[in-house]
């Protein structure tokens, strides 16, 4: 009897000791270990990657709180960097690096800045690398002596091939989301321009005819979309990549061009999609220096987002696939 007693009163205790512990929870306890739990405390992970500098260059990534960006650098180059990409998993960075010497290679790391992995080993000069939606391989401009080429490797680095070969510049390529086609700016028809193409090199068509310079396309997720840079005459009568440069959109066919920045005398450029499709990150400088900014993809509620006393350059928004 003392047994049932005492077992009873202990069985009493322990359920009084629960019911608190829930109350003090608001009712919502999630067993130790549980997927709750590890979404609760699993710290966010940096969704922007760009370049801080001016002569000597570094790559940071930086995470989203709210409307703000916690930045932390991952390298500590002291050379010219330019063009980080992310992979479609998160995991790695592709960049363009002079660490090896003159002209520039392409390298991947870890989204820490670990592992840096040397991909080419060009005596010319290799630039703004982009990884492929489907994650296999790597899509670049290449100059071997005059002008730029596009080619386009394995993502370990392995077959390298010419891709874009032609005597004028091709330039800023980008991948389309199902990794099919590509976009790019070319000199071809003598006036800078946007070009659309199939990887298996059909398909070409040309998507802007307009005598301003067009550049640095990039295709949206769902595919609709291109951004891209156009760059006007000054109001003095110069063309240079730091006049008037303002970002526009049309549609993957090349019809209904609207520009979305407007601004006379400052530069936008480098146009990256957010993963929805709804807004586009991009750097500029709308007030005096290189810093990073956000739109809506119709060109209002523009954001500075990152900024420093330096440049902040180059920035690709990260798109989980």
């Amino acid at each position: 009897m003392k047994s049932a007693l005492l077992h009873r009163a202990l069985l009493g205790i322990a359920t009084v000791t629960l019911l608190a512990t829930i109350a003090g929870t608001g009712g919502n306890a999630a067993p130790s270990g549980s997927s709750e739990t590890r979404r609760a405390v699993r710290p966010p992970r940096p969704t922007v990657v760009f370049v801080r500098g001016d002569e000597a260059m570094d790559i940071y990534v930086a995470t989203q709180h709210g409307t703000s960006y916690m930045v932390k650098r991952i390298t500590q180059e002291g050379h010219s960097v330019v063009g980080p990409s992310w992979s479609p998993d998160g995991e790695r960075i592709v960049f363009q690096s002079d660490r090896d010497g003159e002209g520039g290679d392409i390298y991947t790391m870890k989204r820490d800045g670990t592992d840096i992995e040397r991909l080419t080993t060009t005596p010319g000069f290799d630039w703004v690398p982009r990884w492929s939606p489907d994650g296999q391989r790597i899509l670049w401009q290449r100059c071997l002596g005059y002008g730029f080429d596009i080619w386009v490797m394995n993502a370990d680095g392995s077959n390298p091939y010419a891709l874009i070969t032609d005597p004028a510049d091709d330039l800023s390529p980008d991948w389309g989301p199902a990794s099919q086609w590509i976009v790019w700016s070319s000199t071809r028809a003598g006036n800078r321009e946007i070009y659309k193409i199939k990887i298996d090199k059909t398909g070409l068509q040309r998507l802007t005819f307009d005598p301003a310079v067009d550049g640095w396309p990039s295709w949206s997720p769902d595919g609709q979309r291109i951004a891209f840079v156009r760059i006007e005459a000054s109001p003095e009568g110069s063309r240079t990549n730091s006049d008037r440069s303002q970002i526009w959109v049309m549609n993957a066919d090349g019809t209904g061009q609207t520009q979305l920045t407007h601004s006379a005398y400052h530069s936008c450029s480098n146009p990256r999609w957010s993963a929805d499709g709804s807004r586009i990150m991009f750097h500029g400088t709308r007030d005096g220096s290189w810093d990073i900014y956000t739109m809506k993809a119709d060109g209002s509620d523009v954001r500075k987002v990152i900024s420093s006393p330096n440049y902040d350059w180059y920035p690709d928004w990260l798109i989980l696939r």
